[in-house]
């Protein structure tokens, strides 16, 4: 694929990494491959290009219930209160628990 340094950076815009020492490190790398690859780069195709890059998980959030008006404002109005962390993925070799 054409991966430029201009690619990599709105990618990376977007992903929020605006002014960041692994911004800058990743981007280095760009610059590196492409000058060594004379304008366009081209990664190995045995190695994912953003595989060091960490994607942190969103969180799992909870439908509010339809007697929304029988809740304190106070809980209304911090929506973070209705979503938790994921732990993790479920292990397809091990089955979820039952109750």
């Amino acid at each position: 694929p054409d991966i430029r340094r201009k690619h990599v950076a709105a990618l990376l815009d977007i992903r929020g990494l605006h002014n960041t020492a692994a911004r800058q490190e990743i981007l280095a790398v760009a610059r590196d491959l492409e000058l060594s690859e004379g304008g366009a780069l081209s990664p190995p195709r045995d190695r994912a290009f953003f595989s060091d890059i960490s994607v942190p998980r969103p969180p799992f959030c909870l439908g509010l219930p339809l007697f929304l008006g029988r809740l304190p404002l106070s809980r209304v109005a911090r929506p973070g209160l209705a979503c938790l962390p994921r732990l993790g993925p479920l292990s397809p070799s091990r089955p979820p628990t039952q109750r």
